[in-house]
């Protein structure tokens, strides 16, 4: 029964023009239907999780990013808390050093702990990027003898690094000191320094499973805890003798206890958390993942390997300059770092949230990069701009008089920080989404103008051209780091974040 207007109730349409009539209504009403439903999900797209796709749920993109903004304030401020604290008392150690033994010794102290680092550099594997990445994976995938395998294959991995730098080191002490650092008395300096090769072997992968299983509170107190540690053992160590050799020392035992704080936060959630599975757990079960594995790995360790030019700057000083040169340098770049200090901890909370991103909602993966790297650019910018102001009472009331040719180093490392710092969310985001040539491809392109600037402008410059050197291996490190953008500008998801 219907109704006709002004007429009350009658009877359906019995001819045939009335049923095509009625029919043609009805199709138009559903053709609006669908278009208004269309419209609605163009508004409010949705993401489905592949846990959650099981279960026939979905969950909308703004819910996602939410949780991984949440997730990521959540853990990255106890890393926050606890920088400002390490950074303060890092200022405040290289004060102190600084000021006691004057910027001649400091040069040399400084020149000592880059050669050791350098040959660090040389075999390192940066293995805690491939815990970070697979332990995650596997644990989000409920395979906890995987996680456990892939950190067994880890600490094995950065054994074999700690040996080898080590002898390395011990091997190339005595040419270090006197073929290229031009004081022989120092290779007892570097023989005593590459001790810290062995003690801080597994911190690095202590850090990444603190990481991966959210325990972002135990780091920020173990780092609160090391850094005061450090403080007091070194001015102990200042107090009996004001020498290299002194602050050597005190730098020797700050990392043994650093490393036993890291060793047993860390065992302590592996038993917890993965040690059930341990019977399960035999090196033969990555096989299958083998091959990935040890590509990822494969391209962090080129990585780890062209990143040889964080040292090497100090040394190329120390080669065309005096050790007073270095001196000047190494504490404005020291100074400078506070910026990205403070940025650390976003990176490294940001790294296992991008990973989970990745493997559960991966549609929503470059909405979540592209404001990262917006929100990025807007704190970068004023900080850096601050902190430009401020060289010379940074400098000079920190430091002393004495260091007042290392103003402006300063303030040009503090811009080279700035730009690093306003993409530190590349490399999580390239190795997170199974990219990690990207990754390399944009360090290798630092370096190598990183390493020709400085062989141009150092001899002439010194301290002041290794600045503006840091400066290109930055730029040219952010110019390769850009291609993963447009690789997926085209998606809704980047406009949207965009705000087109």
């Amino acid at each position: 029964m219907t109704w006709s207007a002004g007429t009350g109730p009658r009877s359906p349409p019995t001819s045939r023009e009335g049923r095509s009539s009625l029919r043609s209504a009805t199709s138009r009403r559903r053709t609006r239907l669908v278009l208004s439903a269309q419209r609605r999900l163009r508004r409010w797209p949705v993401a489905i999780e592949p846990s959650s796709h099981a279960r026939g749920s979905v969950s909308r993109p703004d819910s996602i990013v939410g949780k991984f903004w949440r997730r990521l304030v959540r853990n990255a401020r106890w890393g926050f808390a606890a920088t400002w604290v390490e950074s303060a008392a890092t200022v405040v150690t290289t004060a102190i050093t600084a000021r006691a033994l004057g910027a001649d010794d400091y040069g040399r102290m400084a020149l000592v702990t880059a050669a050791v680092w350098m040959v660090k550099q040389f075999v390192d594997l940066r293995t805690w990027e491939g815990v970070t990445r697979y332990m995650t994976t596997f644990l989000e995938e409920g395979r906890p003898s995987l996680a456990l395998a892939t950190l067994k294959f880890a600490l094995i991995a950065e054994s074999c690094v700690a040996t080898a730098s080590y002898g390395l080191a011990i091997a190339a002490a005595g040419i270090i000191a006197e073929r290229y650092l031009g004081a022989a008395d120092l290779r007892g300096a570097v023989v005593l320094y590459a001790l810290t090769l062995v003690t801080s072997a597994f911190d690095a992968v202590a850090r990444a499973v603190l990481r991966v299983f959210d325990r972002f509170r135990d780091l920020a107190v173990q780092t609160v805890i090391g850094s005061f540690c450090g403080l007091a053992i070194l001015i102990l160590g200042l107090a009996i003798q004001r020498s290299v050799q002194a602050v050597l020392m005190a730098h020797l035992l700050s990392d043994l206890v650093e490393a036993a704080l890291l060793g047993g936060l860390a065992l302590r959630q592996v038993r917890q958390r993965l040690w059930p599975a341990r019977r399960d757990a035999g090196l033969s079960l990555l096989r299958p993942h083998l091959r990935l594995l040890l590509k990822f790995m494969g391209q962090t360790a080129l990585r780890a390997t062209l990143k040889m030019n964080r040292h090497l700057d100090a040394l190329v000083i120390g080669h065309f300059q005096s050790p007073t040169e270095v001196a000047y340098y190494r504490v404005a770049r020291r100074l400078a770092t506070a910026l990205e200090d403070l940025a650390n901890p976003f990176y490294f909370a940001i790294f296992p949230e991008l990973s989970r991103t990745w493997a559960k909602a991966r549609s929503e993966f470059p909405r979540i990069v592209a404001r990262t790297a917006i929100t990025t650019l807007k704190v970068t910018l004023p900080g850096t701009a601050l902190m430009v102001l401020l060289a010379p009472v940074l400098v000079r009331g920190l430091m002393g008089a004495a260091f007042g040719p290392a103003v402006a180093p300063f303030r040009l490392l503090v811009i080279g920080v700035g730009v690093a710092v306003a993409t530190f969310w590349g490399t999580p985001a390239a190795l997170s989404s199974g990219r990690p040539g990207l990754a390399t491809g944009a360090v290798a392109l630092g370096v190598l103008t990183n390493v020709t600037l400085l062989l141009l402008l150092v001899p002439a410059h010194g301290a002041t051209g290794a600045a503006v050197a840091s400066i290109g291996g930055a730029v040219a490190y952010a110019g390769v780091i850009g291609s993963l953008l447009p690789s997926v500008l085209k998606r809704p998801s980047w406009r949207r974040a965009l705000g087109e």
